[in-house]
């Protein structure tokens, strides 16, 4: 079985709304944090206590592998009540032959549009042309419980926090070292699923959830307690997903071609990523309609084969 059919569709689309979805999972904290915590205190503030603030929100995500590519990941978004979720942006990739030592510079812009529990989509122009693809499921229920103002719902999300540790402590801002429980990430995910949301890819991220924490450095404003940045450290956790495909591959569960093993190569052993986000200040605004060439696009599941094609050469077999 072809692990790209597994997939439903390609490896990169994936690993960037795992970086949209699950990077957003993350803005909670513990129960367990210690009370008389400041920054504790002052995270959890800014998750629980701010709730209704749908402040849009930049992201940006730095993907490389190597001397070979890079992928630079920009765009805005916004989380709504009404459920919706729409993001706007960039992919600025670049690529270096290790052979010829030549390098070329794509622009590729994008959207990402979800509404209630419909599937979540993301729209990609290549050239003049717009194309889109159906991401799976998990992340439209990952999403929901994001976007969720229920007090209990809140109140459960915080315990996958396992420390909040100071790392600096200013007159305007708090900046905290935080670590996410993986296990507990990967049981949100186990319980939101749906049946058919069971890949590959789904599957073996929660695997190395098992294994893996999460990092990140979180900013609070200190007199209105809300998020400013965070800073999240995925390698390791996108590494071991794609070194998790490559030991089923050598237990016979997934056959993979040689371009897909070398793909899966380079994320599991080259690979470097960081995701971040910001938000605006309370009152901005922006403009996140659809693009309007995005809005008749049809399906095409072939939008990245160039680029994944140029991440397997990071592998020199």
């Amino acid at each position: 079985m072809s692990i790209f059919k597994t997939f439903k569709s390609r490896k990169i689309t994936k690993i960037l709304c795992a970086a949209v979805a699950g990077g957003m999972l993350f803005f909670g904290s513990g129960d367990a944090l210690a009370a008389d915590s400041s920054a504790a205190a002052n995270f959890r503030s800014s998750y629980i206590d701010t709730p209704t603030d749908n402040r849009p929100f930049r992201q940006t995500i730095t993907f490389f592998g190597g001397t070979v590519f890079k992928a630079d990941i920009t765009s805005t978004g916004q989380i709504l009540n009404d459920s919706s979720l729409r993001m706007y942006g960039n992919i600025d990739w670049s690529y270096t032959n290790p052979n010829t030592k030549q390098t070329d510079n794509l622009q590729i812009p994008f959207y990402v549009a979800q509404t209630g529990k419909n599937d979540m989509t993301i729209y990609v122009q290549r050239g003049t042309s717009w194309g889109k693809m159906t991401l799976p499921n998990v992340f439209v229920a990952l999403a929901e419980t994001l976007k969720t103002n229920d007090p209990s719902t809140l109140q459960a999300n915080v315990k996958g926090v396992q420390s909040v540790e100071m790392f600096r402590d200013t007159a305007t801002q708090q900046i905290m070292k935080v670590t996410i429980d993986g296990k507990y990430i990967a049981d949100i995910i186990q319980k939101n699923e749906s049946s058919d949301a069971n890949t590959t890819f789904v599957r073996n991220l929660k695997k190395s959830l098992q294994t893996e924490n999460v990092v990140c450095t979180w900013t609070v404003d200190k007199e209105t307690h809300q998020t400013i940045t965070a800073v999240f450290e995925l390698t390791d956790l996108i590494r071991s997903c794609a070194k998790n495909v490559l030991e089923d591959s050598a237990a016979g569960k997934v056959v993979l071609a040689d371009e897909e093993r070398n793909l899966l190569d380079a994320i599991g052993y080259y690979s470097v990523f960081h995701y971040s986000v910001s938000y605006y200040k309370p009152g901005e605004t922006v403009n996140l309609s659809m693009p309007a060439g995005a809005v008749d696009a049809p399906t095409n599941n072939k939008m990245f084969s160039d680029l994944l094609g140029d991440m397997t050469q990071v592998v020199q077999r």
